[in-house]
């Protein structure tokens, strides 16, 4: 015996020899496994690669020689654990980085129809009341206005969504659109062309008075 390497998880042992050859042996049971050729002289030198897949032998004859070992590579203690944590770490952040807040015009809207969506009249909106003004509203948009995370809407929730910002600062997705709410609109502007025209009267007759 000239040399000796044991494999990176220490159950074999590689051992050069004054024939010219390298032997591999099974360090716990002592049986010969396999033995490695094609040196003229004494196998001066041996060793693994670092996986255990590969062993390099050198010799006098000044030829160094690559075989495969025929063992199962070799991963060290905490080696597979970082990989698989690194992955899944990165693809849990990067998907959970990706969900869009609701645009303000649709914080708006749930402020609008809120008494008329609170079938339960409790008050608050669970997702399937929010739901019935927004039909695009996701699981991730409402958890995202519940503050308290109690898994329902509260008007001062609402508020505080809308304050942070404020209407016509966030692209608007108002799907479906409520007929109540578009009612409201419609009359609104009724009054407001109201006031005007008796405004306009008012200010004509006392013209004509005058």
């Amino acid at each position: 015996m000239r040399s000796v390497a044991f494999s990176p998880d220490g159950a074999h042992v590689l051992m050069g020899t004054g024939r010219a050859k390298a032997r591999l042996w099974d360090a716990a049971t002592g049986a010969h496994l396999r033995t490695f050729v094609g040196h003229s002289e004494t196998v001066w030198s041996v060793a693994f690669s670092s996986d255990g897949t590969l062993v390099l032998t050198g010799s006098l004859d000044g030829k160094a020689l690559l075989f495969p070992s025929g063992l199962q590579p070799f991963v060290g203690e905490g080696e597979g654990e970082g990989e698989g944590e690194g992955e899944g770490e990165g693809e849990g952040e990067g998907e959970g980085e990706g969900g869009e807040p609701l645009p303000s015009d649709d914080v708006q809207g749930l402020m609008d129809e809120f008494d008329a969506a609170d079938a339960s009249g409790d008050g608050t909106l669970s997702l399937a009341e929010a739901q019935s003004i927004i039909a695009g509203l996701t699981l991730e948009q409402f958890e995202m206005l519940d503050l308290n995370v109690d898994g329902a809407l509260t008007k001062e929730e609402l508020d505080a969504a809308g304050a942070e910002h404020p209407a016509g600062t966030g692209g608007g997705c108002f799907k479906s659109g409520s007929p109540l709410r578009d009612i409201k609109q419609f009359f609104g502007d009724l009054f407001l062309v109201g006031l005007m025209l008796i405004g306009m009267l008012a200010w004509r007759g006392g013209r004509s008075s005058g």
